[in-house]
């Protein structure tokens, strides 16, 4: 690298580090749900003691969210966000990195495509937040950028060097897997690109696939050994139709709601959530996905049909074509929800690039053509909605709250109702704050999609509800009084809703705790 070059790659991250800052603090319905309860119930083992704090997502792997629990401990909120923006970056770096080797030809077009799909929609949306869907690709990026490096030799080399390299890119794309799931599907793609392009595919699948599995093991044994152990289903509480454990339905329990309706509204679907992202549970609009969507298949027919594998550049850009396409069929069949594709949003430029360099052969065509779509992409639409302004609190702790004053909470037992109509904000982040020896437990409503997960613990609660011989309280949002009454009937259980105390937080929306008597 240049000079030039060196100063560009350590501008990227200072850059969105300082642009997660601007857009506000983070205030995302998971960080308030589970991202800063997980790690903490982990930590002190509270494991015996809530029960479902934060619905069946107390079943995610932790690990994600130790950084920001600790650092919410040491740093002040506005620096948790720059580092947060900061590693985001890094990706940005790593993409760029990608193209230079799969646009030999240099020049300005490597960055351009970068900085497009770093400012899409997508990428902005989870910028400096923990939605970790960017962040978790980082080591998935950094085994694409092992292949890219070194050329040829990670598809024709010698075995002693090709199996190792991919092997350790491996290691890097399972580790993001098990730190969170769903960026499997880009992990799945790579090692399909591997399989199906030409070279030593069974070995070098293998040894990536080898690598995906030790990386797996790296980042999350220890959580599917817990999950195994506590439910009899290392995934819990999915794919239960495998591990058929008997607190979850037997089901693969996947979250469908943002599918596509029908076969011909799939073949479409980069169309419909372009114009209607909330289909994909989405508050962005970006015409990225939507025009590679057309271009990529004609890219890599173009590829295929003029043999462009047989140099470097062209076996990498046809793998990332492959890997995107690849990504695309899995998300779109496993659960179609925008977050979990922004990654491929990210690249959805470069992947124009390349795919127009299969197509033009004349070079100044080619890149007038390139520039073209770069600019037709460019325009998106963005969204703060979970943010909130900083008002002045850039140098507090990011997450802090506390219990109401003046209720005796000594012996208390706190119910949380699961998701109801009627303004319910997500609510477990505040435990942390609370004396350690109260327990916490979620009561599943009827109307709760989350609860039907779990309905193998509901003869628990019960039991805990009806056991327990101290006071016991309600959390939950005001405005939900009926829905919070119904829940509570199910376990002859009434609150008295007029001697309700506010919490005070630094995020989330209003929380209430309010004392519960037997009917």
């Amino acid at each position: 690298m240049t000079q030039a070059e060196r100063l560009f790659a350590l501008l990227l991250p200072l850059g969105f580090g300082l642009l997660g800052v601007a857009l506000g603090k983070d205030d995302n319905w998971d960080l308030l749900h589970y991202h800063y309860y997980n790690p903490h119930a982990w930590l002190h083992g509270r494991f015996g003691l809530d029960l479902l704090a934060a619905d069946f997502h107390v079943f995610f792997n932790p690990l994600l969210d130790l950084p920001f629990y600790w650092a919410n401990a040491r740093l002040p909120a506005a620096a948790i966000t720059f580092l947060l923006g900061a590693l985001h970056g890094v990706n940005g770096v790593l993409i760029w990195r990608i193209a230079r080797h799969a646009l030999p030809e240099g020049g300005w077009l490597p960055a351009a495509t970068m900085l497009v799909g770093m400012l899409g929609a997508g990428s902005l949306y989870v910028l400096g937040t923990t939605y970790y869907d960017a962040l978790v690709a980082l080591p998935v990026f950094a085994a694409l950028w092992l292949i890219a490096r070194a050329g040829l030799a990670a598809f024709e080399g010698p075995l002693s060097r090709s199996l190792p390299l991919l092997l350790l890119a491996g290691v890097l794309a399972g580790a993001g897997v098990g730190l969170k799931q769903t960026v499997a599907v880009f992990v799945g793609g790579i090692g399909l690109g591997l399989l199906l392009l030409p070279g030593r595919r069974i070995l070098h699948a293998g040894a990536f696939g080898a690598g995906i599995a030790i990386g797996i093991l790296i980042t999350s044994g220890f959580w599917l050994w817990h999950l195994w152990q506590t439910t009899g289903n290392p995934l819990f509480p999915y794919f239960n139709d495998w591990f058929r454990s008997p607190l979850a339905p037997i089901g693969d329990n996947r979250t469908r709601h943002a599918m596509p309706r029908d076969v011909m509204e799939a073949l479409a679907w980069p169309f419909v959530f372009t114009r209607s992202p909330w289909r994909v549970d989405s508050p962005v609009r970006d015409p990225k996905l939507m025009v590679a969507y057309l271009i990529v298949p004609a890219g890599i027919l173009a590829a295929l049909w003029r043999g462009a594998w047989r140099d470097a550049a062209g076996r990498l850009g046809l793998l990332l074509l492959v890997t995107a396409a690849a990504t695309y069929v899995a998300w779109l069949v496993l659960f179609s929800i925008y977050r979990y594709l922004i990654p491929i949003e990210m690249l959805a430029p470069l992947l124009l690039a390349v795919s127009l360099r299969f197509l033009l052969l004349a070079e100044r065509p080619r890149r007038i053509a390139t520039a073209a779509l770069l600019l037709l992409v460019l325009p998106m639409q963005p969204s703060n909605r979970d943010r909130i302004p900083w008002n002045g609190a850039q140098f507090a702790p990011f997450v802090q709250a506390a219990p109401p004053e003046g209720m005796d909470l000594a012996g208390a037992l706190v119910m949380v109702p699961g998701w109801h109509p009627g303004g319910y904000r997500p609510n477990a982040f505040v435990i942390p704050f609370f004396p350690p020896q109260i327990g916490f437990l979620r009561i599943v409503a009827h109307d709760d999609p989350a609860g039907l997960l779990v309905t193998g613990f509901e003869a628990e609660i019960a039991r805990r509800i009806a056991d327990h011989p101290g006071p016991r309280f309600v959390l939950m949002s005001p405005g939900g009084e009926a829905p919070v009454a119904a829940s509570l009937a199910r376990h002859r259980l009434v609150a008295d809703f007029g001697a309700c105390g506010r919490l005070t937080t630094s995020i989330g929306g209003p929380l209430v705790l309010c004392p519960v008597r037997r009917e």
